[in-house]
């Protein structure tokens, strides 16, 4: 959901203010937020993929909880680099909005 409205975000944004203004408030530090909303979107799907091999595990007579869990650790190391990536990236996009931002602004207005 927090995906769906950032993009919605983005496109009123694109629609409704001037170009210059995008520019110089909105892209330098969205080049380094609107990727780790995609990194923490894709990490969310790898815990939802990682949960239901964990229900098909309990449900099935065929596999054990223990297997599912083993042949799928893998989704949780990516869950795990995916939430790095997304805190790094979070981080350098918070210090650009807060520290370069408001100078290109205020150069501009």
């Amino acid at each position: 959901i927090i995906t769906f409205v950032n993009a919605c975000q983005i496109g009123v944004l694109f629609n409704d203010v001037n170009f210059i203004i995008i520019l110089f408030g909105v892209i330098p530090h969205g080049i380094f937020e609107i990727p780790s909303s995609v990194f923490a979107f894709s990490g969310a799907l790898m815990l939802t993929s990682f949960e239901l091999k964990i229900i098909k595990g309990i449900l099935s007579s065929k596999t054990t909880v223990n297997e599912e869990l083993n042949s799928s650790i893998y989704l949780v190391k990516d869950a795990i680099i995916s939430t790095g990536i997304v805190f790094i990236l979070l981080i350098i996009a918070a210090f650009i909005e807060t520290f370069i931002t408001p100078i290109l602004l205020w150069l501009i207005i």
